[in-house]
């Protein structure tokens, strides 16, 4: 086998020369979480609670899935029964996620997953 062939990657010399720099990084990173006060709860956001308008708004397109699924039950057997229970059970608790989710997208991100729970339903059904 030639040596050449298993010759690593890096310049080792560069990286000799920039251990020291390094090191200097990790020291200063190691003294700013040594600073902070970990009794604090939110060191760098507070929670939005939605408003009661945004709460309405969330339930109403629940309520619409929901009758949804409803109209699939009435209508159609569903192939994979377990599926359906566990996505029925999930848009029931869904609205109490919403309340706790702490972040400022909370409208995007519950869109995206109403889209999937309802897609989800769908393939349920209709396959």
């Amino acid at each position: 086998m030639d040596k050449a062939l298993f010759q690593p990657l890096t310049d080792m010399d560069s990286w000799r020369k920039k251990r020291n720099e390094i090191r200097k990084r990790f020291l200063s990173v190691t003294q700013i979480a040594s600073s902070v006060n970990w009794n604090v709860h939110y060191a760098f956001f507070k929670p939005i609670a939605p408003t009661e308008e945004e709460i309405k708004r969330f339930q109403q397109k629940v309520l619409a899935i929901k009758e949804e699924l409803l109209f699939l039950k009435k209508n159609f057997k569903p192939k994979n029964p377990q599926m359906v229970q566990a996505l029925e059970n999930k848009l029931n608790h869904i609205i109490e996620e919403y309340k706790r989710y702490p972040f400022s997208n909370r409208e995007e991100f519950f869109k995206i997953r109403l889209n999937f729970l309802r897609n989800s339903i769908k393939k349920c059904f209709v396959g």
